[in-house]
């Protein structure tokens, strides 16, 4: 395993362990002061259909995010998918359960179908954006 993926797991890692901090009552520390405007109101009252269209547009603005930087890093094989696969998830768990405040079992649903909505089609996505960026890019040829 290459140094840029070791440095890559362990700031992902990091910046997950310090969103996921709680304080002694079991409250999270880390309030999302300058994201308001990403955070629907908590009063909403979200529908299945309409949770499941914004985790699947998410996860595609995530792919392809992911697919640029891994293309320009460059990251290479098996790292460079699990990364995706690692970050992914992640992301728009914090995502609907953080910021849009979403009960799973309110909609009628467990987690683990609000975290595979659109998984498929998001990693299809990201592999054709890696491939392409990684192709093109002026460092390709120094891997």
């Amino acid at each position: 395993v290459s140094t840029q993926s070791f440095f890559f797991f362990f700031f992902f890692f990091f910046f997950v362990s310090e969103v996921m901090k709680k304080d002694s009552k079991g409250k999270n520390k880390n309030k999302t002061k300058g994201l308001k405007w990403l955070q629907r109101n908590s009063g909403h009252l979200w529908t299945k259909d309409e949770c499941c269209d914004v985790i699947h547009w998410l996860r595609q603005i995530i792919a392809l995010v992911c697919g640029i930087v891994w293309g320009l890093i460059p990251l290479t094989g098996v790292t460079g998918i699990l990364g995706f696969v690692c970050v992914s998830p992640v992301i728009v768990f914090l995502y609907y359960d953080k910021f849009l405040c979403v009960d799973a079992d309110e909609l009628g649903m467990t987690h683990w179908e609000l975290l595979q909505e659109g998984f498929i089609t998001s990693c299809s996505l990201f592999l054709l954006v890696w491939i392409c960026v990684f192709t093109f890019s002026p460092f390709s040829s120094v891997v």
